[in-house]
């Protein structure tokens, strides 16, 4: 019924941080969904918290190596860019601004860099990927 994908598990194995549809903008009768937003399910309790503050399309959430912070993919100021926030959905911060569409931001294993793939805005002359990176803004 709703979409849930892209789980990832926390480093401590305590939590899964996803995207899903659900929201008070899906309608089944209507056909109309709501805007992707990341969860969180909790294992030990089998709850479910939905980050606050959220808006567009928020997708591909990672762990930071230390479980405190999430990087993920917003266009919620137009173009898909990689962001960070604190685990409770605090502290949210873009990290890329270069008008790419990034996806799936991967940290590096000292949690000091995300590396992307981006794909430059689409012109007549080129549509190639490029891989960026970034450092962490705290």
């Amino acid at each position: 019924r709703f979409a849930q994908r892209d789980p990832v598990w926390s480093p401590d194995g305590s939590r899964i941080a996803f995207t899903t549809d659900f929201g008070a903008g899906t309608d089944f009768e209507l056909l109309s969904y709501d805007d992707y937003q990341i969860g969180l399910f909790d294992i030990a309790t089998s709850e479910v918290t939905y980050l606050p503050e959220q808006k567009g399309k928020n997708i591909n959430p990672q762990w930071g190596p230390g479980g405190r912070t999430l990087a993920f993919v917003s266009d919620r100021k137009g173009a898909r860019q990689v962001w960070l926030m604190d685990a409770d959905g605090s502290r949210q911060r873009q990290l890329t601004s270069d008008g790419g569409q990034h996806t799936h931001p991967t940290w590096s294993p000292s949690g000091k860099r995300v590396a992307t793939p981006a794909r430059a805005q689409a012109t007549a002359r080129s549509g190639r990927s490029r891989r960026t990176a970034a450092r962490r803004r705290t």
